[in-house]
C-alpha cells in the first residue's frame, strides 16, 4: 500500500502540471463588418458588447489545411456569442485554423495560436451583396 501512495501522488502532480483531460476554453463573438476577419482581442473590446450574428458555425482545426483534425465546432448563440472547448492540449502549442461560416456572409478564415483564456476571439463577417433580381 505504501508503494502505491508515491506513485499516485506523482500521477496527480503530473496531471496538475500538464492538465490531464483539461479543456482550453475559447470564448468570443461573431459580429457584422466591412471585411471577414478573425482576430484575438482584449475582453474589454467594445465590439464584444454590441449586436452579434446568431447561427454562425465556428470550426477549429489542428493545422492550416481543410483536412486537418477538427479540434472543436460550435454555433454562435442568439447574441453572436460562442464558447469552444479544445481538449487536445498539444494543439495549444501550434497554430490552428479557425473558420466561421454563415449563409449570406463571406467566410472568415484565420490561422493563429489558440488564444489564452484571458483573451477573446472576435469574428467579423462581411454580408454578401444581394443577387440582382431578373427583370
Amino acid at each position: 500500500m505504501r508503494s502505491i501512495v508515491p506513485a499516485l501522488a506523482a500521477a496527480l502532480l503530473s496531471c496538475a502540471i500538464v492538465g490531464c483531460a483539461a479543456k482550453a476554453p475559447v470564448a468570443g463573438k461573431v459580429i457584422e463588418g466591412d471585411i471577414s476577419f478573425i482576430g484575438v482581442v482584449d475582453p474589454a473590446d467594445e465590439r464584444l458588447n454590441g449586436p452579434g450574428i446568431p447561427g454562425a458555425t465556428i470550426v477549429v482545426r489542428g493545422g492550416d489545411t481543410p483536412t486537418a483534425l477538427e479540434l472543436a465546432e460550435v454555433v454562435s448563440d442568439r447574441k453572436g456569442d460562442f464558447r469552444l472547448s479544445i481538449a487536445d492540449q498539444k494543439a495549444l502549442t501550434r497554430p490552428a485554423q479557425f473558420t466561421a461560416d454563415k449563409e449570406g456572409y463571406s467566410r472568415a478564415v484565420g490561422v493563429m495560436s489558440i488564444p489564452p483564456q484571458d483573451r477573446r476571439l472576435l469574428i467579423i463577417l462581411k454580408p454578401m451583396p444581394a443577387a440582382p433580381r431578373p427583370q
